[in-house]
């Protein structure tokens, strides 16, 4: 089977229109439910009275991750689906064609990756000290403020852990500058 010059560029324009329904459709749509479902979570956890330690503390949680998830969110739609925009639409080129945004998107992106995922295991966690340590945690005042440590140790530990993800991209873009002649 051989293939003509006019097959390239219908598979080119299926790519491209693949790569445009994928991640700037489906990823912005998801993005826009998950940016709705988090902001709903958060305001009915803020309008959440609680008066024992444990619930107080798995409210916080909730709330640290519906925040954390909706800035993952926002910033996974820049780097997915802002730039799958223009090579099937035309539109957003400035967007497509700038290397230097991934430089200050990427290393964001992964650190909220990270404090999402670790978040999610320090909820269950939580939720297991609540339900099978009960008697041992009840009464006790300090579960809110070692919650509260627990965060600040999580969202720490993520941003050192991904500071070498501030360094990835800039050798590539250096190295992709110098095939283009651009420096």
């Amino acid at each position: 089977m051989t293939s003509s010059p006019g097959d390239d560029v219908d598979d080119d324009v299926l790519c491209q229109l693949y790569e445009f329904v994928v991640c700037t459709l489906l990823i912005g749509a998801f993005g826009v439910f998950g940016l709705v479902g988090n902001a709903t979570s958060f305001v009915v956890f803020s309008r959440q009275r609680t008066t024992d330690s444990a619930s107080a503390s798995a409210v916080l949680l909730l709330q640290c991750m519906a925040v954390c998830d909706s800035l993952l969110l926002v910033v996974a739609v820049a780097v997915y689906a802002l730039p799958s925009i223009y090579p099937y639409t035309g539109h957003l080129q400035s967007i497509h064609d700038t290397l230097d945004y991934i430089i200050y998107v990427w290393p964001p992106a992964m650190i909220l990756h990270t404090v999402t995922v670790w978040l999610t295991v320090l909820v269950s966690i939580n939720r297991y000290v609540a339900v099978c340590r009960a008697v041992e945690e009840f009464g006790t005042t300090t579960l809110l403020r070692r919650t509260r440590i627990q965060i600040i140790v999580v969202v720490l530990l993520s941003v050192v852990y991904n500071v070498p993800r501030f360094f990835e991209h800039k050798a590539r873009l250096t190295f992709v500058l110098i095939l283009t002649g651009r420096r």
